[in-house]
């Protein structure tokens, strides 16, 4: 098709997407849940008609592909509203959410707003997960459980269960025992994951000023006053300076290191230049994990952050290193 002039040439995302839309039409799923690659207007995703469409937050990311404020990136997220299917959204503050309303106005989508048309309200929380209180409309209540730390779960998890309870006005499969058992059940890999305590060893994917907020009210809220020794790198590409000032205080330390070996990962040097006297640029991602686990102590925190993409490198090399004591 290309060779004949029909298309461009696809990208690699876009191959990828009608594999997997191949793959679950073969396999006759009941339901698939499909996340935009970026921002959504023009993402090779959005070719669908689905039965609910969902955005979770607006935040700034990607800003050299869907625009550099809020408002710009809100329209192009708003890009996946359909024609009266109901929307989900936790997004706050006007620019946010005046380009989602008024495209789902034009769209005649009804809007469940978190905040407005339901809430969650936090029971217990700890590391070890979280129970609270979803709020719906003027009679629903129902506690949930889920082993997902941080406040921001709470609100993901409402966000996924008013989805899923859309869902089920047409499936009444999707029950309340369902949904309980369901989020009771979700672990999100590299999100607040704890995979050591003693110290307690935390990974964590925050690439923005957004998931850094997310990750540093976690710590002070789970680990209050303690110093925290961060592992720490990221792309190049992404907003360092604005992940830094959030997520990194003056008393912890700091070992940065590349995320991966690609071309797009900031240098282990430039990092450190931009966190400040309280880092050491290290070369080895084995050696700035020894070095951050000798500064904690048994009863310190250690924190590998920054990049999904150091989350993968981390566990990869603890599978080797496990590989070469069996």
């Amino acid at each position: 098709m290309v060779k004949k002039g029909v298309c461009e040439q696809p990208t690699q995302f876009e191959i990828l997407t009608a594999a997997a839309f191949l793959f679950f039409y073969l396999n006759k799923v009941d339901y698939a849940v499909i996340e935009v690659g970026m921002g959504g207007l023009w993402d090779s995703t959005n070719v669908i008609t689905p039965v609910v469409s969902v955005i979770t937050n607006v935040a700034l990311d990607h800003t050299d592909r869907c625009g550099k404020t809020i408002e710009r990136i809100a329209m192009q997220k708003a890009g996946i509203i359909k024609e009266k299917v109901p929307v989900v959204t936790a997004a706050e503050g006007n620019e946010a959410l005046g380009p989602i309303i008024s495209f789902a106005m034009f769209k005649e989508a009804p809007v469940y707003l978190y905040g407005k048309a339901f809430r969650g309200e936090e029971v217990t929380s700890s590391m070890e997960g979280q129970k609270f209180t979803l709020y719906a409309g003027n009679t629903y209540s129902s506690e949930y459980e889920i082993k997902l730390p941080g406040e921001h779960q709470i609100k993901n998890t409402s966000v996924a269960i008013v989805a899923a309870k859309l869902v089920s006005k047409q499936d009444d499969r999707i029950n309340e025992l369902a949904l309980h058992i369901g989020v009771a059940n979700t672990l999100w890999p590299g999100r607040l994951e704890r995979i050591h305590q003693h110290p307690d060893i935390i990974l964590d994917g925050a690439h923005n000023p957004n998931g850094a907020e997310a990750l540093r009210k976690a710590l002070d809220k789970y680990y209050p006053g303690q110093k925290v020794h961060f592992v720490f790198g990221m792309m190049g590409d992404k907003d360092m300076s604005g992940v830094i000032k959030t997520l990194i205080h003056g008393d912890d330390v700091v070992y940065t290191v590349r995320a991966d070996q690609g071309y797009r990962a900031a240098e282990a040097v430039d990092l450190a230049k931009l966190v400040g006297p309280n880092a050491i640029p290290v070369a080895d991602l084995a050696e700035a994990y020894k070095l951050a686990i000798e500064g904690a102590g048994t009863d310190g925190v250690v924190c590998v952050c920054g990049s999904l993409y150091l989350v993968g490198e981390f566990k990869k090399m603890l599978l080797e290193q496990r590989s070469k004591m069996n």
